[in-house]
């Protein structure tokens, strides 16, 4: 029988492993994530506790206080929308359903907080993290591929949520 996922929040606390797993996955991914290795890999600790203390940002792993997989949300300017960011599973946790369990735990928190349309952009070559969206429910938008700092297309996902029913 496979273990059921844990999902914790990431606090202050949490601040090494979180920046351990960020900087190795833009190691292993150099330009498929819109921030680059270069610019995070010499952050002092600090600067991932400050992001820990504002951020909802969650892990999922088998064994509480080691997380295979990381991803946050933060509300968007737009009523009503927010955006995934930062998600990522370590190799070992691929295929496992904890990076689909972590956005599913993004996205409920998502719509707890009233918001009915979550996005994110994913490069436009990374076809492992789109066919992975699209079997979460997320569909390409209208808007453009936008070029990231990077220099490379992005395209825009989204998911329309259910709006909360009034009391």
């Amino acid at each position: 029988m496979t273990p059921r996922p844990l999902l914790w929040r990431l606090t202050p606390a949490d601040a090494d492993p979180w920046q351990r797993i960020m900087q190795g996955a833009l190691a292993e991914l150099q330009g498929l994530f819109a921030s680059d290795w270069a610019e995070w890999i010499n952050r002092p600790q600090d600067e991932f506790r400050t992001v820990l203390e504002h951020a909802d940002c969650w892990a999922a792993g088998w064994a509480q206080g080691q997380p295979l997989a990381v991803g946050r949300w933060e509300a968007l300017e737009s009523p009503g929308t927010a955006t995934l960011m930062g998600v990522y599973a370590l190799p070992a946790a691929r295929g496992t359903g904890l990076a689909a369990a972590l956005v599913r735990q993004l996205v409920a928190r998502a719509a707890a907080q009233g918001h009915h349309h979550i996005q994110l952009d994913v490069v436009a070559t990374n076809q492992r993290a789109l066919r992975f969206y699209r079997r979460l429910g997320f569909a390409p938008t209208a808007t453009l591929p936008l070029r990231n700092p990077l220099g490379l297309d992005e395209l825009e996902l989204a998911l329309q949520l259910p709006r909360r029913l009034a009391a």
